[in-house]
């Protein structure tokens, strides 16, 4: 994909806005550290499906199981990009794509925990923001890819959710 606009700015290198408008694929608009697309698109995703919750009301966004796992899910395979990607030379997947991912879930979650009051799932949102946060802003920690490695402890999740629907002692004892 070819972005065709024009740019008022010179390309070196130095404007963003020229290294984007003028930027020779999608991916590496998306993928450059000056994008914020990795921001925008899961937030629009988790935005909109939040909104088709509340319009459904038969879709509870905070029991929506199928999306959460899809959250979990997306989150590791990124991280497991992320983590490939740092010793491979030929393939360059940016850090930041892992981290917004789950950035933009986070905040839509902290959002349905506020407004459900839920002190809990509260608690946990807000910590996995700063951690979120912290993992983007503190260069070792981005440099060490720590998110994508910490995507992993999503693994226990898809069981969490079955055994909270169906109850059963197996399902506990596997989550």
């Amino acid at each position: 994909v070819v972005l065709l606009l024009p740019s008022p700015y010179p390309n070196d290198g130095k404007n963003p806005i020229s290294r984007m408008l003028v930027s020779s694929s999608f991916w590496e608009t998306y993928n450059s550290n000056e994008s914020f697309l990795p921001l925008y698109v899961p937030l629009v995703l988790w935005i909109s499906a939040y909104g088709y919750a509340v319009v459904h009301k038969k879709k509870d966004f905070s029991r929506w199981y199928a999306l959460h796992n899809f959250h979990n899910f997306g989150a590791m395979f990124l991280g497991a990009l992320s983590i490939y990607s740092s010793s491979k030379t030929d393939f360059e997947f940016n850090e930041r794509i892992p981290l917004l991912w789950s950035v933009g879930y986070f905040i839509i979650d902290t959002m349905d925990c506020v407004i459900r009051k839920d002190v809990t799932y509260l608690l946990h949102a807000l910590l996995c923001l700063v951690l979120g946060m912290c993992n983007y802003n503190i260069p070792i920690l981005r440099d060490l890819r720590m998110n994508s490695k910490a995507t992993f402890c999503e693994l226990s999740n898809p069981f969490m959710h079955l055994a909270k629907q169906t109850r059963n002692p197996m399902h506990f004892l596997l989550f």
